[in-house]
């Protein structure tokens, strides 16, 4: 079987225009993802001009990206959202979990959040707790991204993705005091 994927061939220059750096966070439009069967119209429709992508009808839910990490400050704690909403009449997401998975670098495990997506209409950000530190070194290095369901086999329809938005987390007065007496 043939997985069509929506720019799976996207040079990085393409995928580059559709990310961007607002203070310190790192913003990916759905345009620059790679989504399972979004090539294909009768599953997924993207919206080249409000830049995101509308799942029509799936069972498999496989959207993936990376940035580079050269964006990201060296040392520093980076939370990862998805900024989705759901359409009216979204259906198939009551008890079924999706992934939220990062993995910070080369030679670095996966971090995961299983959730549970709010089928109700409207603009959501989910989730706020994956978190990751970047390396001593950014350089020549990525931090890879997904949001998965490939394993419940339950048909899914009316999520929008808007971005991928991985934010910088700011350090707490208490967390100062903490690495200051190690």
């Amino acid at each position: 079987m043939q997985y069509l994927h929506h720019n799976r061939n996207v040079s990085t220059p393409d995928r580059q225009q559709h990310t961007k750096i607002e203070g310190d966070q790192v913003i990916v439009n759905a345009l620059a993802l790679d989504i399972t069967h979004g090539g294909d119209e009768r599953y997924w429709h993207i919206d080249e001009e409000s830049r995101s992508a509308e799942l029509k009808r799936v069972s498999w839910l496989e959207v993936t990206g990376s940035i580079d990490m050269i964006h990201l400050e060296a040392e520093a704690t980076y939370k990862l959202e998805f900024k989705i909403r759901m359409k009216p009449g979204a259906d198939g997401w009551n008890e079924c979990p999706v992934y939220i998975m990062v993995k910070p670098g080369k030679g670095k495990k996966f971090i995961w959040a299983k959730v549970t997506l709010n089928q109700n209409e409207g603009e959501q950000r989910v989730p706020s707790d994956v978190q990751f530190t970047t390396p001593l070194s950014t350089v020549d290095d990525k931090v890879s991204f997904a949001l998965l369901d490939v394993w419940n086999q339950r048909y899914k329809n009316g999520l929008v993705i808007e971005e991928v938005v991985i934010s910088k987390v700011p350090v707490t007065v208490a967390q100062s005091t903490a690495d200051n007496h190690v």
